[in-house]
């Protein structure tokens, strides 16, 4: 039997990318690993390579899981999913009147505030404005009202997704969190990628001498891709969600075949 500190952060994490659900994760002989991953807080994090079941978090849902909290934070910190899924359809302040008021952690009325200090830190983690608006909006509202978006967002790369068609550009696929993406940079893979660089696996890349001819090859491949293996769930990576997928499009991960 597993002693009480087995199921550790890193433990529960490598399993959990055994499971395409959480519901599949629960009923599994890792079960443990899910009850430890809820216990501890980790839950969203272990579990953010995994497809969201339609459904699953209707307004209903949502308002039954926000319940559980008095505040913000806690609710954001304890269902992740709940909390993103209550805000993208507008559910948020609805279902969180009961939340206290608590200035001094940041949290009013169940809105968290995105003060200056918090705009600069978290823009701090994107390379361009599309995926900083895409990711944190919150943020980049904030960033506007206060008049520093220019500021917080000078070291971002101008242009689509940072990108450059006349500049050269290596077109990459990898494998991610139990995901696969194809993608394109002007820059090296590991710069693309950043924050997320260390639990990738680069399985391909090609050099182009301009970026247009990578687009396009991108493009060509994408058109082929039968659309039900697009990922849907919420971000899982820091350097842009798009082009990710629930199998190996490409059939080149010999770690891990597909069906």
């Amino acid at each position: 039997m597993a002693g009480k500190l087995y199921w550790t952060k890193e433990r529960c994490t490598k399993v959990a990318l055994l499971y395409e659900t959480r519901k599949s994760f629960q009923a599994s002989e890792h079960s443990g690993a899910y009850v430890s991953s809820i216990r501890n807080g980790w839950i969203d994090e272990v579990c953010q390579h995994m497809r969201v079941i339609q459904g699953q978090w209707t307004k209903e849902a949502c308002h039954n899981e926000a319940l559980k909290y008095s505040a913000a934070g806690a609710f954001r910190k304890g269902s992740g999913s709940a909390f993103t899924m209550s805000y993208r359809n507008g559910w948020y302040h609805e279902i969180t009147q009961h939340f206290v008021k608590d200035y001094a952690s940041g949290e009013r009325s169940g809105a968290f505030i995105w003060s200056r200090k918090k705009v600069k830190a978290e823009a701090k983690k994107y390379d361009n404005r599309s995926e900083f608006r895409r990711h944190v909006p919150g943020a980049a509202n904030a960033a506007d009202k206060y008049g520093i978006l220019e500021a917080v967002c000078a070291h971002m790369i101008p242009g689509d997704r940072g990108f450059r068609k006349d500049k050269p550009a290596i077109l990459y696929y990898i494998a991610v969190r139990g995901l696969y993406k194809i993608g394109i940079t002007n820059r090296t893979v590991k710069q693309r990628l950043k924050q997320d660089y260390d639990d990738v696996r680069v399985l391909a890349r090609k050099r182009f001498k301009i970026g247009a001819q990578a687009a396009k090859a991108e493009r060509a491949i994408l058109d082929f891709v039968d659309k039900q293996y697009r990922y849907t769930g919420k971000p899982v990576l820091h350097s842009g969600n798009t082009e990710l997928f629930t199998r190996d499009i490409l059939s080149l991960d010999t770690e891990n075949h597909n069906d």
